[in-house]
């Protein structure tokens, strides 16, 4: 299979647990957990098998094998880990969103590609680079307002709540209610100006989906940070940070 991404590893956590092995069962313990992961299954519950995945000798393996087993739960024939197994769901569910996403990404980005972000880009609506919520200063705008004759896609605020919490939920803070706070900061995105297009009003759901995948791309956002801080609904429908999103992965 495909080369899975880093494996998460905590090291507060990981010492605490494992303070009782000697430096042969840090070893044989990570190597396990590391072949686990790698190969996205549980490990067989097989001695030669295991030694072999923990480079130990069948007598050496015997020896740590009660150990190690505190590690894991062993049930019908494998060796089950509840943490790799939640991690790996992550990644599973990312890639199964980015999936269903790839084709609306793909034509987002040809757009982005045919419309060059400039960098003196018109915001249209009244915020400072700060993330400071500048709502009360904003005049709305409706996402289903007609303008110039253009026939504009409807999209409702329950299909942007919907493609949030199915693209980002699983890492993100999910969008559990739609305030009228957060309405209006929908309305103010629908009126960014991305080189003269308002792709967030125009584009349809598609164009949201892609975005949020878009914000996934950034590993700072999703909590690798030294802070632990990740960005949510709120945060990625500030304009000022939607538009600095648009603008690297324009560049990538």
């Amino acid at each position: 299979m495909a080369a899975l991404p880093y494996l998460q590893l905590y090291p507060a956590d990981y010492l605490a647990d494992t303070a009782h092995l000697n430096a042969a069962q840090h070893g044989a313990y990570l190597l396990l957990i590391m072949n686990y992961w790698q190969t996205g299954a549980p490990l067989k519950d097989s001695n030669v098998r295991l030694a072999n995945v923990a480079r130990m000798s069948k007598d050496e393996w015997i020896e740590t094998r009660e150990l190690l087993e505190e590690f894991f739960e062993i049930r019908d024939g494998e060796w089950i880990h509840h943490r790799i197994e939640r991690d790996l769901s992550e990644v599973y569910a990312k890639s199964k969103n980015a999936s269903t996403a790839g084709k609306a990404s793909a034509e987002a980005r040809r757009i982005k590609r045919l419309t060059t972000v400039p960098t003196n880009v018109q915001r249209n609506v009244n915020h400072t680079d700060t993330d400071t919520d500048t709502d009360k200063d904003q005049k709305p705008l409706s996402l289903e307002e007609p303008n110039d004759g253009i026939k504009k896609s409807k999209i409702t605020y329950s299909e942007i709540q919907k493609a949030y919490n199915e693209t980002c939920g699983h890492i993100l803070p999910k969008c559990i209610a739609m305030t009228d706070k957060r309405k209006t900061k929908v309305r103010s995105m629908g009126a960014l100006d991305v080189g003269g297009q308002k792709p967030f009003r125009d584009m349809g759901i598609e164009f949201w989906i892609a975005y949020f995948n878009d914000a996934l791309l950034d590993p700072f956002k999703t909590g690798t940070n030294d802070r632990g801080w990740k960005a949510d609904f709120d945060f990625l429908t500030n304009p000022n940070n939607a538009l600095k999103i648009l603008e690297k992965t324009d560049g990538a």
